[in-house]
């Protein structure tokens, strides 16, 4: 299978992410993952994040239009949690903030 991308890797023209200026209004994305292999979600109270100064919007499965798939070949994984914990960093809620800090990795508990 021939690769389309490794002549621009190896002679140095390929433009990664890093590479690109940061655009003025740009938001950083800070995922928050479940804390456990397998829990219920029995309340989801995102208040404090929320209050967080920067922080514009948080996202959650109630949040998407459609079907809360992310399932390639079978339609059996949520992007977003719902009521069940199904693995260890399961993606609960989305944060859409103003900057990038040295929260990147938090849990759902912790914020």
């Amino acid at each position: 299978m021939k690769n389309i991308d490794s002549s621009g890797h190896v002679t140095g023209r390929s433009v990664y992410l890093d590479d690109i200026p940061v655009q003025q209004g740009t938001l950083y994305a800070l995922p928050y993952d479940a804390p456990s292999a397998h829990a219920h979600i029995k309340k989801l109270d995102l208040s404090k994040a929320a209050a967080v100064p920067g922080v514009v919007r948080i996202l959650t499965h109630k949040d998407i239009p459609g079907e809360n798939q992310i399932g390639g070949i079978i339609p059996d994984e949520p992007l977003f949690a719902e009521h069940e914990i199904h693995f260890w960093g399961m993606p609960v809620a989305e944060e859409a903030g103003e900057a990038c800090d040295a929260s990147h990795g938090r849990h759902a508990h912790d914020r």
